[in-house]
């Protein structure tokens, strides 16, 4: 996770971490990432809310479309190993 943890840790557990996470989705820890994620397929759940146009893309700053497509290799070409 060594790969997009940054992105998680400045970008999304501000809202999806802590006690109450929004959605119930709890981002800070590796099993709670796991929850969107399948390992090689570009269809996750976390790919869909992140890539151009998902509803998380502009959340990404900065660089969005970077952080986007680290986020989509980490799961697809890397198979989203645990680190």
């Amino acid at each position: 996770m060594n790969d997009i943890k940054p992105i998680m840790d400045s970008n999304c557990i501000m809202c999806h971490g802590g006690p109450s996470p929004t959605a119930g989705r709890d981002f800070s820890t590796y099993a709670g990432v796991m929850t969107v994620v399948t390992p090689g397929d570009p269809n996750s759940r976390l790919i869909q809310m992140t890539r151009t146009g998902g509803a998380m893309h502009f959340y990404l700053n900065p660089n969005p479309d970077v952080r986007a497509q680290t986020i989509y290799d980490w799961i697809v070409t890397y198979a989203a190993p645990e680190q």
